[in-house]
């Protein structure tokens, strides 16, 4: 994660906005936009809020969150990876035992129908639980 993110510990408050202005590559900046407005068209009910200085998603429980990469690019990362289907096969565990996520390195990357399509089964999933 590339950025200048101090004026994070030093508010109570900082918006999903405030951290996307915050980061340094204007590409990584586009790609986390984008992701974010993503997230917010698919699940209008969605709240988005900084945790751990970086954005969460809830959707009636903690539902994703976006990990911008030091490489370029970024995680979507689901609260409840273990649940999903992984129908697309672009779920990634690393390692972890709950949360699975999808590397996304570009818009192309982004906007695939497949990346869509997990983010409202994650939503389903939540709604399930």
């Amino acid at each position: 994660m590339s950025g200048d993110f101090s004026f994070i510990a030093n508010t109570t408050t900082v918006t999903v906005h405030d951290y996307l202005a915050g980061l340094k590559s204007p590409a990584q900046q586009e790609l986390t936009e984008a992701a974010h407005h993503l997230i917010e068209s698919l699940i209008p009910r969605v709240q988005a809020d900084i945790k751990w200085k970086i954005p969460f998603y809830t959707y009636l429980k903690p539902l994703c969150y976006l990990n911008p990469r030091k490489q370029g690019g970024l995680e979507l990362c689901f609260m409840q990876g273990q649940m999903l289907s992984d129908a697309h096969g672009l779920l990634r565990a690393d390692g972890r035992k709950m949360i699975k996520g999808i590397y996304i390195a570009n818009l192309e990357e982004l906007y695939r129908e497949e990346v869509a399509e997990t983010i409202l089964e994650a939503a389903v999933v939540n709604e399930m639980q």
